[in-house]
């Protein structure tokens, strides 16, 4: 969902040392553990090779030299189950996958990462820039078998974890291009990505069944079906005006959520009296002119 980024209701943070995560756009976040890197991030009006608008862009301003075991920084989206179902992973029946995307940053080998919400398999790969490579825009593609084995999620939790990885101390890095029993980040000798200034950009992230002798074509999805998409899982309202002494108000959402939302704004006497997938009813006792958000995100 969100593949080139079009969609961004909340505005993302600065990730500083420490442990933080910046939700850079909707069904996307930036995740990184580290005890010395500052990284920037937003979307960039920067037109793709596809002709899309958008770029995720990670800037390292303060380095990380020294990466300690447990260290890493990541871009990663969760995926509902029952947009998965039709792979049948966990049964004898498992379908393959194809994974492309567009990279733009400092030479280095990287990775990325499929994992189930258990933790307990997940599938590594690796690919590299190379010195002529750096800086310029270049495809990135893979393809990874059906997991036969392990629990995956086929309802309206995540179905499965996909993380572009940019940097991975040693705690989670393992060999590439098998299946494992294990919650790995990266293949053993990846770059690290938080050692140098740079800047990293990631651009149409693309995910299909393999059953094609050739994938397809990237195809620009509408931003129209894109948003209500993210409503599923965000929804935030332009300021919301309730009159004073408004004992009780009803508000439905443009799509039937993923799972009862939790919900925040609305000001002073703000209170919902049962949340539900499409429909909220709420009370305020104050007037008040600021968004509501609805929140069922996956990450």
């Amino acid at each position: 969902i969100n593949p080139s980024f079009l969609i961004q209701q909340l505005a993302p943070s600065t990730l500083n040392s420490g442990n933080a995560t910046s939700r850079i756009a909707d069904m996307w976040a930036l995740v990184c553990i580290t005890s010395a890197a500052s990284i920037t991030n937003s979307l960039v009006a920067v037109e793709t090779p596809n002709g899309s608008p958008n770029r995720m862009r990670a800037v390292v301003a303060t380095a990380d030299t020294s990466l300690a075991a447990g260290e890493y920084f990541q871009l990663l989206t969760a995926i509902e189950g029952y947009r998965l179902n039709d792979l049948r992973w966990g049964s004898a029946s498992a379908r393959p996958i194809f994974i492309r995307f567009g990279f733009k940053g400092p030479a280095g080998t990287y990775s990325i990462n499929v994992r189930n919400v258990a933790g307990d398999r997940c599938y590594l790969s690796s690919f590299t820039v190379t010195g002529g490579e750096a800086d310029t825009d270049t495809v990135q593609s893979f393809s990874v078998p059906g997991d036969t084995s392990g629990t995956w999620g086929k309802t309206s939790g995540v179905g499965m974890y996909l993380s572009i990885a940019f940097a991975v101390g040693s705690t989670y890095l393992g060999t590439g291009n098998v299946w494992g029993s294990s919650n790995l980040l990266g293949v053993t000798g990846m770059s690290n990505g938080m050692g140098a200034t740079g800047t990293f950009e990631v651009f149409d992230v693309e995910l299909y069944t393999n059953d094609y002798e050739t994938p397809p074509k990237w195809c620009q999805q509408m931003s129209g079906q894109v948003i209500l998409d993210c409503f599923r899982y965000l929804f935030v309202t332009a300021n919301t005006v309730v009159e004073t002494n408004a004992l009780s108000q009803t508000f439905t959402l443009p799509v039937a959520m993923r799972a009862n939302p939790t919900i925040s704004g609305g000001g002073a006497g703000f209170t919902v009296a049962v949340p539900h997938f499409q429909t909220i009813h709420f009370y305020q006792t104050t007037r008040a002119y600021q968004p509501l958000v609805f929140d069922a995100r996956l990450v």
